[in-house]
């Protein structure tokens, strides 16, 4: 059985295939092609290295479009952060044992990888992980789609990575950020760090601040906070998802309440997202849409209020 996987892997992408990743209760993350024309599935790379479920991946490009420079990140149940190569070529089983490092050909038809470091300090399981854009850093070296990595954890803990530090061993954590409460998600764009906790409350982090800077935070659910994520569309405004069965609508310039409840779902919400915008005519504003899973089952589909 899977998990949700947030992140979509979009280059070498065209008009006629993707790739994307995912992760799951096995313990592996997987690579996936995506052959649209034929709309037929392979996966070309199972990645094996964690030793608990994975729960989140985050996927990273540079601006050329060789998609042998891709990585990707994984974060876990087994408190680990590793990132991968997610070039699409076929990789030779390595196995790492006592710092001795043996190479042979993977039995299996799938090709299987290791990851190419491992960024350790939390304390309990990794939640969410986020590539940080470079509007959110205090590194003008740092371009979108960079070298800094946010992680959330069930340890209280925001921290930033600094990933071409790790592969250079000479320090990756950048900034450790506390809260008082578990963290289950968080989302990233130019205003901030939105998170999701167990205490029912939505926070924006500004993580250029040289104190840790809570912006704003947001109350009106009734029950843990299972996940959030900002509009593509509106830098001020974002969803949210919970256990009280709800999806709610958020403002940043309103933090006392949401703008629209969401009702519908007969359980708890295990997670939210916006559809890509749909045109239905050239001339025509882009329709939005909100989804929205659930441990009921069902997937629902909300039309955004414009």
């Amino acid at each position: 059985m899977g998990i949700p996987i947030h992140d979509r892997m979009h280059k070498h992408q065209t008009k006629n295939e993707a790739v994307f990743v995912t992760g799951g209760f096995d313990q592996t993350a997987q690579i996936w092609h995506w052959d649209l024309s034929s709309n037929k599935v392979n996966c070309i790379a199972v990645c094996r290295g964690h030793s608990e479920t994975v729960m989140t991946a985050a996927s990273r490009f540079s601006n050329n479009s060789d998609t042998h420079t891709a990585h990707f990140a994984t974060g876990s149940w087994d408190t680990t952060i590793k990132i991968w190569s997610a070039g699409i070529e076929p990789t030779d089983l390595s196995e790492e044992t006592g710092g001795i490092v043996h190479v042979r050909k993977s039995t299996s038809k799938t090709p299987t990888r290791i990851p190419l470091f491992t960024l350790a300090g939390h304390r309990e399981t990794v939640t969410r992980i986020c590539w940080l854009p470079s509007t959110l850093t205090n590194d003008s070296e740092i371009k979108p789609g960079g070298n800094q990595l946010l992680s959330i954890s069930w340890d209280h803990s925001l921290r930033i990575w600094d990933c071409e530090a790790a592969k250079g061993n000479t320090g990756a954590e950048v900034r450790c950020i506390l809260s008082n409460h578990a963290l289950h998600d968080a989302d990233v764009n130019s205003r901030g760090i939105l998170t999701a906790s167990s205490d029912n409350c939505i926070r924006i982090f500004d993580p250029r601040a040289e104190a840790p800077l809570v912006l704003s935070g947001f109350q009106g659910h009734t029950g843990w906070l299972t996940s959030v994520a900002w509009a593509p569309h509106r830098q001020d405004q974002f969803i949210s998802g919970s256990i009280d069965r709800s999806v709610r609508l958020w403002d940043t310039r309103n933090p006392r309440s949401s703008l629209y409840d969401l009702m519908g779902h007969a359980d708890i919400v295990t997670d939210v997202d916006w559809a890509p915008a749909i045109k239905l005519l050239t001339n025509d504003k882009p329709i939005h849409y909100i989804l929205s899973s659930s441990a009921d089952s069902t997937v629902k589909v909300y039309h955004y209020p414009e």
